[in-house]
């Protein structure tokens, strides 16, 4: 907990009491069911990757986070929680496995041009295309040598 003094308007004491309070509201309202106590927000579930590039491919356009959310939207409804780009790297963090698996399967479409999502980072995996699995041999016990 923080103090903030300032000058004759009020004391630090008075701040503490005050948030105090405001904390002691806060969970009684969570108590009694006034808000919501329980997190929606699935902790396990893994992002989905988009290249910026395959966004690019169909026109000269700077892509935006505000671009992709709608269309996002549109297909898992307020499941999205972030919208990241990295370097050439989109990542999409949403609250479920469920709306995971639905964009993954269905994908989105800006301007009539749908746009796969890839299951894993395709600059680690090798993927070159969304459909592909798991391009990169990573069977590191190869017995057939």
């Amino acid at each position: 907990m923080f103090c903030v003094y300032i000058g004759d308007i009020c004391s630090p004491v008075y701040i503490r009491v005050t948030c105090v309070l405001l904390y002691l509201l806060l969970y009684l309202a969570m108590a009694q069911g006034g808000l919501d106590s329980t997190p929606t927000v699935d902790r396990t579930s893994k992002p989905l990757y988009l290249k910026n590039n395959d966004l690019r491919g169909t026109s000269r356009k700077q892509f935006t986070d505000f671009d992709l959310i709608d269309p996002i939207k549109r297909v898992i409804g307020d499941d999205l929680l972030c919208v990241q780009l990295d370097r050439n790297l989109w990542r999409i963090y949403l609250k479920n496995t469920e709306s995971r698996l639905t964009l993954l399967t269905r994908g989105i479409d800006i301007n009539n041009v749908s746009f796969p999502f890839y299951d894993t980072n395709p600059y680690t995996s090798g993927a070159t295309s969304a459909s592909q699995k798991n391009p990169k041999n990573t069977d590191l016990w190869d017995t057939s040598i």
